[in-house]
């Protein structure tokens, strides 16, 4: 919870109790706006506005402004995706069906927000906004991979979240690029990216205990 946030003026104590279901309800609103005005600051701020709180609000939800409500939506997803596989027995899949079970729900909570999802991806491709950008998807690599079961330390537990977030980002790139009505294409490019990060993953193993 922001500390900040008690302190800063027009906040109200509920506003800080309310904290996590505060910034939530904010970024759904944003995700509807960005759709048609883009993703900037002023985008932020008005969205903030009309959900009935001051502007002082939108700098203490998202104190690194744009790095922050970046990460804040990547972060929103990851919950909606964690949401879905709270559902979900990990035990009755296969480590490689699991991580390919939890990106495609991923995929699924991301759908219905393609056109704002795209702003984002720009803002990442811009300046330091790609470094904010590998973070979050580290980040969503690391959740998937714990869900999964993973308790691999050191070496093992970078390198799978490093080809893992790889196969993340090719995805989404590659589904931004999808014109199709379903998600049908996106996952079958999955299962060959994962296929073809296994295979390199092996690679590695060998190599390591070779050296």
């Amino acid at each position: 919870m922001h500390a900040g946030l008690y302190f800063m003026k027009g906040v109200s104590y509920k506003d800080m109790m309310d904290y996590k279901k505060l910034k939530s309800d904010i970024i759904e609103a944003l995700l509807e706006n960005i759709a048609f005005d883009g993703l900037t600051w002023d985008v932020v701020k008005q969205t903030v506005v009309d959900e009935g709180h001051s502007t002082d609000m939108a700098d203490a939800l998202f104190p690194a402004r744009m790095k922050s409500v970046a990460a804040d939506i990547s972060t929103y997803f990851d919950s909606m995706m964690m949401d879905q596989l709270e559902k979900v027995d990990p035990e009755n899949y296969r480590i490689r069906d699991r991580i390919k079970l939890a990106v495609e729900k991923r995929l699924e909570v991301m759908s219905p927000h393609k056109e704002s999802l795209l702003h984002l991806t720009r803002f990442w491709m811009r300046g330091r906004g790609g470094l904010s950008g590998s973070r979050s998807a580290w980040s969503t690599s690391d959740k998937i991979w714990n869900w999964a079961g993973d308790t691999s330390k050191d070496y093992n537990h970078y390198t799978k979240r490093m080809l893992l977030s790889g196969v993340i980002v090719s995805t989404f790139v590659y589904w931004f690029r999808d014109d199709g009505a379903d998600l049908t294409k996106t996952f079958e490019f999955l299962d060959r990216r994962i296929d073809n990060v296994l295979k390199l993953g092996q690679f590695i193993g060998r190599f390591k205990k070779a050296s």
